[in-house]
């Protein structure tokens, strides 16, 4: 609908959020719209509402929580129709399982099953691509130990929304937090006990989205307020209830709380007008994290591009996720090349496209640069794969097949120099030095490795 343009992302979000809402709203009169102002108004919904790539934390939260209400064929629908929103939804079973009765133990049978299927899918495609089983995402020994912590920590914004305007850290899991998280779970587990088995739903709801991102069913999953997004929705749903058992002057107290929220929501809005906003702020809350100083380095390699390099070299150097630190590194590579600093730029490219295989687009490019800088003065044994792969990716590109030429010359293949010339000179016919290259390698070609020449 809008062509790839910003704007129908962000209304899109808005949408999905106003219907969640409107659903909470019509629910128990006054206190519905109490309940959907606790789930529009949290400082922790800012980011879910304004980051577009929140989408599908919005999705999950809605279909996944129409899921864990319906039962059978519907259910079953609901949970896949979550789960391909996105992974998260793996909790709903148990959190149908939580709001069955004894009586309708089996209700969340169907839910089961719908993911059983899906795990089935999604395993035979990961198998189908080959993913590596470094790439698979496994949990570690590290992230389980601090799994709880990292619950307690997401927990604790829910209850205390203050602190850095962007949060782009992950919660630090240390040893206090991780106690702490042991007690709130035990806690919890008791209390889910004793509920009833509306109340058990509803506190799933608030706690169970958070394991998949906790590192005990992954590897860790950096900290995102748009995970908090599915909570929310349980705790607006667990206000209602709340709001029902309380006295009408006690609701009075929900008052001040929810303006305090609004007050902010507003403040941090602000962070989110813009890239140049969102970044600026989240490096200045958090220097020494490489994803804030990539995020900045980005915004400034357009209007100063000096002050742009040594954030992308930081980034590239001190960022875990290999992805992110290829990133990095081809923006350095970008920088250096526009300073005229070649040899400084080879050594990025080397590191932005280390092996062939990559098929994100910085990793493309990244392989295209270095297979036509570093052609005439790199090793070409190790260029060779790397041109290979780019002109898989760029076969319309007339300087690559030239810079191909140029490293099978210089392994000796004057056949295979000949071929890459030609497709070259073909490609950009207008290009002299393409058809001699040709010639070149054609001549070289014909006169037999024992030519000396």
């Amino acid at each position: 609908v809008g062509g790839g343009a910003p704007w129908a992302f962000h209304l899109d979000n808005l949408v999905v959020g106003a219907l969640v809402a409107g659903a909470l709203g019509l629910r128990r009169g006054a206190l519905g719209l109490l309940a959907a102002l606790v789930f529009l108004v949290h400082p922790m919904q800012v980011e879910a509402l304004a980051n577009i790539t929140a989408r599908t934390d919005l999705y999950a939260a809605a279909l996944g929580t129409l899921a864990v209400f319906a039962r059978g064929p519907a259910g079953a629908l609901l949970t896949l129709a979550a789960l391909g929103c996105k992974e998260t939804a793996v909790v709903v079973p148990a959190i149908a399982l939580l709001g069955a009765g004894t009586a309708g133990r089996r209700a969340w049978l169907p839910h089961l099953g719908a993911l059983a299927a899906w795990a089935l899918v999604r395993t035979a495609l990961v198998a189908s691509w080959g993913v590596a089983a470094a790439d698979l995402g496994g949990p570690s020994l590290a992230s389980v130990l601090q799994a709880p912590g990292v619950v307690a920590a997401y927990l604790g914004r829910l209850v205390w929304p203050l602190g850095s305007t962007v949060a782009r850290l992950p919660p630090d899991p240390g040893p206090g937090l991780v106690v702490l998280g042991l007690v709130l779970l035990g806690g919890l587990g008791l209390a889910l006990h004793r509920a009833p088995p509306p109340l058990r739903r509803e506190l799933g709801l608030v706690v169970l989205p958070l394991v998949p991102v906790s590192g005990l069913l992954t590897s860790p999953v950096r900290y995102a307020e748009g995970f908090l997004c599915w909570p929310l929705l349980g705790l607006a749903l667990l206000s209602l209830r709340l709001g029902r058992a309380a006295a009408p002057r006690a609701r009075l107290v929900l008052a001040p709380l929810l303006l305090g929220w609004t007050l902010l929501s507003l403040g941090r809005i602000g962070d989110w007008r813009d890239p140049a906003a969102l970044w600026s702020a989240a490096h200045a809350a958090h220097p020494d994290d490489p994803r804030a100083a990539l995020g900045w380095a980005r915004v400034l390699a357009e209007r100063d591009p000096a002050a742009a390099l040594p954030l992308a070299e930081q980034a590239a150097a001190a960022e875990p996720d290999p992805r992110k630190a290829r990133e990095g590194a081809a923006l350095v590579a970008r920088l250096l090349l526009a300073q005229g600093r070649e040899d400084a730029a080879l050594v990025a490219l080397a590191a932005a496209a280390p092996v062939a295989g990559l098929d994100d687009p910085e990793g493309q490019w990244a392989r295209v640069a270095r297979c036509v800088r570093g052609a005439a003065v790199q090793d070409p044994v190790a260029l060779e794969a790397v041109c290979g792969v780019a002109l898989a990716g760029a076969p319309a590109d007339p300087d690559l097949w030239n810079a191909a030429g140029i490293v099978a010359t210089r392994r000796s293949d004057y056949r295979a120099a000949a071929d890459r010339f030609a497709r070259a000179a073909a490609l950009a016919p207008d290009r002299r030095a393409f058809r001699e290259n040709a010639d070149r390698a054609a001549a070289l070609a014909g006169s037999g490795p024992g030519s000396g020449r």
